[in-house]
């Protein structure tokens, strides 16, 4: 079978998106986190386990804060690794 517009390969139903501001929240988090020099922040690291954890505190509900593969996504999507040692 030809694929062609009649015919797409792409999905009929595309994945769930995270919404905007969650988006935005781990982001500022993540930036936060990697430019703070808080006592609490130098021992809780800048990974997803420490954005999950500060999104709990701040009040994010289970179902608003997303799993740490989503938000090494969001991470990744906008170019916020750390190098390395």
């Amino acid at each position: 079978m030809k694929r062609d517009a009649i015919n797409p390969k792409a999905p009929k139903n595309p994945g769930i998106k995270t919404r905007d501001e969650i988006e935005n929240a781990d982001v500022n988090l993540r930036k936060t986190l990697m430019d703070s020099n808080e006592h609490e922040s130098k021992y809780l690291g800048v990974g997803a386990d420490a954005i999950q954890y500060r999104m709990y505190n701040l009040g994010f509900s289970d179902d608003d804060t997303p799993s740490t593969s989503t938000i090494n996504r969001i991470v990744k999507k906008h170019k916020l690794k750390v190098n390395k040692r």
